[in-house]
């Protein structure tokens, strides 16, 4: 009987990839066409292999993504990574490609708890609003 494994890497529709780590977290980076990112129109470059190429990405995170249970954890995870989160909405676009690295380790290496506290904050803030 084979375990049931949870892969790391995934290829997202030819636009881009995701990435999960071993604490449950899922980051997504996504460069393609209609992504938040400079030039939304590119066409991808054809050859052997299609191609597609950007300056900057669209990216999010989310906890235990193949669960009935999972929650977006990009706000949190930005925020580790240096990034100004966008509390609005659970998606960053135009991240050049430093900042993609820097979101990716942070993806890679926040805690749940992380999660939860920044979850917690963040909802302080969107009720302190209305």
């Amino acid at each position: 009987m084979s375990k049931k494994r949870n892969k790391g890497l995934a290829i997202t529709f030819g636009t881009g990839f995701q990435m999960t780590f071993p604490n449950g977290v899922t980051a997504s980076v996504q460069f393609g066409p209609h992504n938040y990112i400079t030039d939304r129109n590119a066409k991808p470059v054809k050859g052997e292999f299609s191609v597609v190429e950007s300056c900057d990405a669209e990216i999010a995170a989310i906890l235990n993504s193949r669960s009935a249970k999972s929650k977006w954890a990009t706000y949190a995870v930005a925020a580790k990574a240096g990034l100004i989160p966008n509390e609005y909405d659970d998606v960053m676009g135009w991240i050049n490609v430093v900042d993609v690295e820097r979101f990716i380790h942070a993806a890679a290496t926040i805690t749940k708890e992380e999660i939860d506290y920044s979850d917690a904050l963040r909802k302080k803030d969107l009720d302190s609003d209305e």
